[in-house]
């Protein structure tokens, strides 16, 4: 992985984070539950936080083999709750939530 993935999903979760403090300020908090933006940015945001720490752990050479070993479990937990998050808010999500 390069250092190009690493920036981006750094990049990518601040503008989450700033996507979310808009939504804050917004005050309807009873659509945001409906809203499928919600949803998508809550599941990249559970893969993209973990991410850079993982990418960056495998671009050191000299790391344990044993902290590798955690590492991708955690990698693969947070891809399989990126995709059912997507899953559940394509479910329960409405279409009027976006107007």
């Amino acid at each position: 992985m390069s250092n190009a993935h690493i920036i981006g999903s750094i990049i990518l979760v601040f503008l989450i984070v700033i996507y979310f403090k808009e939504k804050k300020d917004e005050g309807r908090y009873p659509a945001l539950k409906d809203n499928l933006m919600v949803w998508v940015s809550i599941a990249l945001l559970m893969f993209y936080l973990p991410f850079p720490l993982i990418s960056l752990s495998y671009k050191i050479k000299d790391l344990d083999i044993g902290i590798r070993a955690i590492l991708r479990p955690l990698l693969l937990t947070s891809i399989v709750l990126m995709y059912g998050t997507i899953i559940f808010g394509l479910i329960i999500s409405k279409r009027r939530a976006f107007r």
